[in-house]
């Protein structure tokens, strides 16, 4: 099945990225299905957020979802704590099978803004667009996205678009996405470009399922200075069904400034709709004395999933 961009290459960042509670976060996901067609999902969260001041953050999402499946339509809901409001309209197969129409109208800090939507997937192809079309908002930006991906044999590739039409400029960012599957190992190469800017942001990825218990991965990226790497290296074993660890090694380098990381967490099934997840985020290098970089921290995740 041809995939889309953002699809391509995603084990390797999903195995690397997700199930990693740090920086003192605390939530609770609660997800339920109320009746055949309706889903309600809420989220309860506490993190720390490090950027010019140390700051706790407490959020709070709801999301519901109604399917009607006999007219291929479904129906969500989200509202925020932050006063955030979307609601999203999706019509499948409305051109034909694999395709997808969605609109959706958001209301944030920022304005008032609607966004179609059309997708179309098949083994072979995979094309989507998209237009954020400012309604009232503070900046009136018109943002477009474009992309297609094609799938063949073990080669899974893709090309993409982000416009954003500024008032008196207009900025092009495009992306390249190949990733070549054998086996139970992928290698992913990404590359993407600013138009009228020097750089090329570069990036490889790769992934490995071991055995039916274990998986790695390994993801690379930097830009054409050379000055700018990002490193994740890190895998998964599953003890039993029910309880697995995972660990990753982030290094992290811009020009003559390091920063090493270990990150390891335990996800524990404790019943079949009850999952929790613990994770610690150690500064490595102070372990050798060095100054500098986040302090060490801690996370817990709970999860209730009651279908």
């Amino acid at each position: 099945m041809a995939k889309n961009l953002e699809d391509i290459g995603k084990d390797a960042k999903d195995l690397l990225t997700t199930d990693f509670p740090n920086d003192g976060a605390i939530k609770l996901t609660t997800q339920c299905r109320t009746s055949e067609n309706i889903t309600v999902k809420s989220t309860l969260g506490r993190v720390v957020k490090r950027d010019k001041t140390v700051r706790e953050v407490v959020s709070a999402t709801f999301e519901d979802k109604l399917e009607l499946t006999d007219r291929n339509i479904e129906l969500n809901g989200k509202i925020s704590s932050n006063n955030d409001i979307s609601g999203t309209v999706t019509v499948k197969d409305i051109i034909g099978d694999g395709s997808k129409l969605e609109l959706n109208v958001s209301q944030t800090g920022d304005g008032l803004y609607a966004a179609p939507q059309l997708i179309y997937k098949n083994n072979n192809v995979a094309v989507k667009s998209k237009v954020v079309y400012p309604i009232k908002a503070k900046k009136q930006d018109i943002k477009l996205y474009v992309e297609g991906g094609f799938h063949t044999g073990h080669l899974n590739a893709g090309v993409g678009s982000a416009i954003t039409l500024e008032q008196g400029a207009t900025v092009i960012n495009l992306e390249g996405v190949g990733s070549y599957s054998h086996a139970n190992s992928q290698i992913t190469g990404k590359v993407n470009h600013t138009l009228h800017s020097a750089l090329l942001g570069l990036g490889l990825s790769y992934y490995n399922v071991v055995d039916t218990a274990s998986r790695i991965g390994l993801e690379v990226t930097t830009d054409t200075t050379f000055e700018r790497w990002n490193l994740i290296a890190g895998g998964e074993h599953k003890y039993d069904k029910n309880t697995a660890l995972r660990g990753k090694l982030v290094y992290k380098q811009v020009k003559k400034d390091t920063e090493l990381r270990t990150v390891l967490a335990l996800k524990q099934q404790i019943s079949p709709s009850f999952t929790a997840i613990f994770g610690t985020d150690f500064n490595t290098r102070s372990f050798f004395g060095h100054e500098g970089g986040d302090p060490h921290s801690f996370g817990v995740e709970l999860k209730f999933d009651h279908k």
